[in-house]
């Protein structure tokens, strides 16, 4: 199988020696936590959201339409975007973990 034929899969990391060289760890590390962040506020959101949804459905006093939290994307995939996205980031940290391993000794 390809991933052209699995829903929600991530393409191949970039494996170019060029693309690679400009990541480091240290990069791969703050995109994941970047990543991190963005998955726990639109967790945030979905919250708010479903707490509104119960508060306005069981009659109690009514809020304002402008309270009502705005979805940041408005689509239903966007947690499997930031799955995808962090899978992404692992295998981007993998190949640069073992290209740093495979350089070490060598002198230019």
């Amino acid at each position: 199988m390809t991933a052209k034929t699995l829903p929600h899969t991530v393409p191949p990391a970039p494996t170019s020696d060029q693309a690679i060289d400009q990541l480091d760890l240290e990069t791969c590390r703050k995109i994941r936590e970047a990543l991190l962040i963005g998955l726990s506020s639109f967790g945030e959101i979905e919250r708010l959201d479903n707490a509104y949804d119960i508060h306005v459905n069981i009659g109690r006093e009514q809020i304002p339409d402008d309270l009502r939290p705005i979805h940041p994307t408005g689509a239903a995939d966007t947690i499997s975007n930031f799955a995808d996205a962090l899978r992404a980031i692992d295998t981007l940290e993998w190949i640069v973990e073992n290209n740093q391993k495979s350089t070490e000794g060598v002198t230019a």
